[in-house]
């Protein structure tokens, strides 16, 4: 359980950002999340002020979008509030002046007080416990929005990447072996069959990347495809005996 409390100035109105309700919340989450004293966590040296967190991690605990969090961790390091580090498996962040917020220890020396406040996974602290399931989430992070914006695009639709079954769904086909490419292949086989029939409500990712329809639509546009391509063959058999009979009427 959480003790202790941060401290928020009524001339925290007159902060540029404050009238952005996105960059305000991810900043204030960050303080609440930064470490009140130097700490290490997986061997990582993770000093007063600063927090082990995720994209994903944000998304749930803020229930934001992916997009603002981005944006708003942008806004907050364009304004130097903050410095970010990242690597494949998680953000490094630091708030800047961290001790100009007259942040003190309580004298049990386990939380901290604020006295002043200064924009395509789970936000872990020193006090947390590895969870490989987050760290696997983080690691596809990058196919999942990239699915999904393809999905949006092609679509014209605006699915988000951030949903919990969505992400489940793909996580859970990339862990049977499937690739990008093969949510693509999928997406654009289905939209083709289903585009302007009743069967277009089911273009969406709860339909078409659940585990027991995935590998079957896959497969049905690996069938199609030798098919359209024998017929293209044989077209132009046709049109070559034409050719033929044609120049033998000649000739006779």
């Amino acid at each position: 359980m959480h003790r202790g409390f941060i401290k928020l100035y009524r001339k925290t109105v007159d902060w540029e950002w404050y009238k952005n309700p996105n960059v305000k919340s991810v900043f204030i989450h960050l303080l609440f999340k930064a470490n009140h004293k130097d700490k290490k966590w997986q061997g990582i040296d993770v000093k007063r002020g600063e927090a082990i967190t995720s994209i994903l991690g944000m998304v749930e605990e803020l229930g934001m979008s992916i997009q603002q969090i981005r944006t708003s961790l942008n806004k907050l390091k364009k304004t130097k509030e903050i410095i970010v580090k990242n690597n494949a498996k998680h953000l490094h962040i630091s708030v800047c002046n961290y001790e100009t917020y007259g942040c003190e220890q309580l004298s049990d020396n386990t939380e901290i007080t604020l006295n002043q406040h200064s924009d395509n996974f789970e936000v872990t602290t020193t006090k947390n416990v590895y969870n490989p399931k987050k760290e696997k989430n983080d690691k596809n992070l990058k196919y999942i929005v990239e699915i999904i914006d393809y999905l949006n695009f092609s679509l014209q639709t605006n699915f988000k990447a951030s949903t919990n079954s969505t992400i489940k769904d793909i996580n859970g086909r990339i862990s049977d072996g499937h690739t990008v490419s093969d949510f693509k292949e999928v997406i654009d086989h289905k939209k083709q069959q289903w585009t302007g029939i009743e069967q277009q409500q089911y273009l969406r990712p709860s339909t078409l990347f659940r585990a027991s329809n995935f590998e079957n639509y896959l497969n049905d546009a690996r069938r199609i495809k030798p098919t359209q391509q024998n017929n293209s063959f044989n077209r132009k058999l046709d049109t070559q005996e034409i050719i033929n009979k044609n120049n033998r009427l000649v000739l006779e």
